[in-house]
């Protein structure tokens, strides 16, 4: 067995872990080769051209440096002001750092540029000695003008120097340049080279791992969609000794098992064929049956029966964990668990509030945001006794008449306080409100007697009858809502029983 053959066995026994460490492990190295050659591209020119370019800058910052002193100097010799002393003492610092900036190294200058250099330094010293000793001299010192002319001569020297050391710095720089211009133009062929290299065994790699993991994936998809389409789906065969070939083994081996029920559910279809006639006679007879029982069960509904089956269907939404669902049937609940126990008597302030709650949930959850509900109680809900279903009717009406027949909705308040010996109680709608003419009418219709609504008239009478005056009153504007006042006796309210659920 030749080597080739070796390895692609080795590499069908590997398993998955392994191909794709390997994988993942020639990719890293691949990435790691080219950024290490990045590196060597980056030095090569921070250091080489790097060098060139610091060298001639600090070359030419010294021979700008000399000169500007040099004009400085002549200046100040001419106008000894202020102006002209700060200005050389400017030009001196500036020459001084660009003389300690030059490099006195025999790695990083040339032999000419290093005596060069060498000279610079040197006569920069005797050059700020006697530029210093002539800057303390007045002009009647008969060494003046001498010692002028000497640092006229010095500072000639510096200037010739610094021309020169340029002159050294930019021929080096070009020798430097012209040596380093080749292996620049060499290396993008290398790159190139190289990365088509790494680009092709990283191809290769992408294929085997392609042929040996993704092609036998894609036997599997394909195979495992004919059989849901009840198509016949030949055996899968791959080479793999890893994990993928188990998987297709077991793949196969189901594959036999289902086409080995589907013969059997054909059997039991064709037996199911033969039991039709009598199926569909039995399914008749309970059709009847169940049409039976439901009509038994119609019968059988009553406000206590619906009572406990709303709480059977908010226990069951809970389990279910259908929020919305379970407050809906609670508050329905509560509704109806209040109109059961609590019809004809008088009840705590809190247990009418709390079925207004419920009764503007369930429509806040039917109409959303068209219908809004605030309320402000300032009196003690839990010591007051009012008459039983006064306030939902009453908010009913103004959700029914007033917000819901107003495209945009509205919103109902309720406000309950205290004004001497009456206990106040305010229903305010913004809805669609009523002109003058109607709210007439409808007063009219309330203390005559006549029909005016179940809620309304039913609330109007029970509490007249109970107070023996007039304790309902109606305001309203066309357009901009209406207000249902509730005056009620706060002795009265006293003297009631109330009835607690």
């Amino acid at each position: 067995m030749n080597p080739q053959s070796m390895l692609r066995q080795y590499w069908l026994r590997c398993s998955i872990h392994k191909k794709l460490a390997v994988f993942i492990s020639v990719m890293s190295i691949i990435i790691v080769l080219a950024i290490a050659f990045d590196i060597l591209v980056v030095k090569i020119l921070v250091n080489d051209f790097g060098q060139i370019w610091e060298n001639n800058s600090r070359a030419l910052a010294f021979v700008n440096a000399v000169k500007d002193e040099n004009e400085a100097f002549h200046e100040y010799m001419k106008y000894q002001n202020e102006a002209t002393n700060t200005a050389l003492i400017h030009a001196m610092e500036e020459t001084k750092v660009s003389v300690n900036g030059l490099e006195l190294s025999y790695e990083d200058v040339g032999n000419r540029e290093y005596a060069q250099i060498w000279s610079i330094k040197n006569i920069y010293d005797t050059y700020c000695t006697k530029r210093d000793i002539m800057m303390q001299m007045t002009d009647d010192n008969v060494t003046y003008v001498p010692t002028l002319y000497e640092v006229y001569e010095i500072l000639g020297y510096l200037s010739e120097y610094g021309d020169r050391l340029l002159d050294y710095t930019i021929e080096d720089s070009n020798e430097k340049y012209h040596r380093i211009v080749p292996t620049m133009i060499l290396i993008p062929v290398v790159v190139i080279i190289i990365n088509v290299v790494l680009m092709l065994i990283l191809l290769y790699l992408a294929n085997v791992l392609a042929q040996t993991l993704i092609a036998p994936i894609y036997q599997l998809s394909n195979a495992a969609r004919k059989i849901a389409d009840n198509e016949k789906v030949e055996k899968i065969v791959i080479e793999n000794q890893d994990e993928m070939g188990d998987l297709v083994q077991v793949f196969n081996e189901m594959k036999d098992a289902t086409e080995e029920k589907f013969l059997a559910m054909e059997e039991a279809r064709i037996a199911q064929v033969k039991l039709h006639s009598e199926a569909m006679e039995r399914l008749e007879l309970e059709k009847r049956l169940e049409n039976a029982k439901l009509e038994l069960l119609t019968n059988q509904i009553n406000p206590h029966f619906l009572f406990n089956t709303l709480n059977v269907i908010a226990g069951m939404a809970n389990l279910e964990d259908a929020k919305d669902t379970e407050m809906m049937t609670r508050a329905l609940s509560a509704i109806f668990r209040y109109n059961l126990k609590n019809a004809g008597a008088t009840v705590l302030l809190r247990q009418e509030l709390k079925i207004v709650m419920d009764y503007m949930y369930l429509q806040q959850m039917r109409f959303s945001d068209r219908v809004k509900y605030s309320w402000d109680c300032r009196v003690n809900a839990d010591e007051v006794v009012i008459p039983s279903h006064i306030l939902q009717p009453l908010v009913e009406n103004s959700v029914i008449h007033g917000i819901t027949a107003k495209e945009d909705g509205g919103k109902v308040k309720l406000r309950v306080y205290r004004r001497g010996d009456d206990l106040r109680i305010h229903i305010i709608d913004s809805g669609v409100g009523m002109s003058k003419t109607e709210v007439e009418n409808l007063r009219n219709s309330l203390q005559q007697e006549e029909e005016s609504g179940i809620g309304l008239g039913n609330v109007y009478k029970r509490l007249k009858a109970i107070y023996h005056r007039e304790c309902l009153f109606l305001a309203s504007k066309k357009g901009m809502g209406t207000i249902v006042t509730l005056e009620i006796p706060w002795e009265k309210l006293k003297e009631q029983e109330c009835t607690k659920s």
